[in-house]
């Protein structure tokens, strides 16, 4: 099951804000604020790549903040949790998760889980030892009972 965040543009509407977005960030120049604005709202208007770029591009800078780096790493675990690459989006989600415990951020994160953990089981005793002991971590999370830490 692939997560997808609900595209919530539709039609003449989802035009219009793609339009007026793009004119935003052409004019913002590098304000972080409005970029990353404007990517949430690309992404909710199906344009994933274009939010892709200006949330690696704002992850590359220097001068971030804790609340800018939040809001590029949810975005792009999103996207990457829709692309189905469960490892990369629980990466992204973990490190916003480290900036803001939101229970947005745990929900995703709750899912990508779900996920890894129906993945590593179908794969049996092909896993790596790295994926056992992720396995081992995951269901200790799921059900509560010990485990390893994070990895």
């Amino acid at each position: 099951m692939t997560w997808k965040k609900p595209d919530t543009c539709s039609g003449q509407e989802k035009g219009g804000a793609e339009e007026t977005i793009r004119a935003l960030i052409k004019n913002s120049g590098s304000d972080p604020k409005v970029l990353l604005t404007g990517a949430g709202v690309l992404l909710n208007c199906g344009y994933t790549s274009d939010a892709e770029e200006i949330y690696k591009g704002y992850l590359e800078r220097e001068n971030r903040t804790d609340s800018g780096t939040y809001t590029a790493s949810f975005g792009l675990a999103g996207i990457e949790a829709s692309r189905e690459n469960w490892e990369n989006a629980r990466k992204l989600a973990m490190d916003a998760r480290d900036l803001r415990g939101t229970e947005e951020v745990q929900s995703l994160l709750k899912k990508i889980n779900e996920e890894l953990i129906a993945l590593y089981t179908a794969r049996g005793d092909e896993l790596t030892c790295e994926e056992a002991e992720r396995l081992l971590v995951l269901h200790s999370h799921r059900t509560g009972k010990g485990g390893l830490g994070v990895l």
